[in-house]
């Protein structure tokens, strides 16, 4: 069965069968090796990248709200590490299924476009829409991302504040 990427999150993210046990957080290397994440940055990270957690996993986030700028690290952090954000997504391309919402995505002179598209009705592979601005800030296209795709405040049900 193929993935549909037209999912609010990339397919490796399985909504259904993903728990923080099995989630493998991003590499954060540097000069002197890999950095650990504490527990608060790993369920941080899954619920921005998966954008979900479990009840159990929501239990364990301690204050159970997240900062923006938490959500502004981790998206930061994936947009050194990769082109896009979410990580593999990337503007439609003829014949390809068509990621719906959202994304970020770095260009060559390190500026970010942030991306919005959707498909036509009931034609996954065809572009019904797309539009996209160019931020040379990063701060401001991330912030703008956030703004557009978490505008109510929340990440499944998780608040966030300023």
């Amino acid at each position: 069965m193929e993935a549909d990427s037209r999912m609010s999150c990339p397919a490796k993210f399985d909504r259904l069968k993903l728990e923080v046990r099995d989630w493998e957080p991003l590499s954060l290397a540097d000069s002197s090796g890999i950095i650990r994440m504490t527990r608060r940055e790993t369920l941080i990270e899954k619920l921005v990248l998966a954008r979900h957690l479990s009840v159990r996993e929501r239990g364990e986030l301690d204050p159970s709200t997240v900062e923006r700028a938490e959500i502004v690290h981790v998206i930061s952090r994936v947009l050194d590490e990769s082109d896009s954000f979410p990580p593999g997504v990337s503007p439609w391309e003829k014949g390809e299924l068509v990621y719906e919402g959202h994304f970020l995505q770095r260009l060559k002179d390190q500026s970010l476009r942030l991306w919005w598209q959707r498909s036509r009705p009931i034609q996954p592979r065809l572009l019904g829409q797309q539009i996209y601005k160019d931020f040379p800030d990063r701060n401001g296209a991330i912030e703008e991302f956030i703004r557009r795709e978490w505008g109510s405040g929340e990440i499944d049900g998780v608040f966030l504040t300023r």
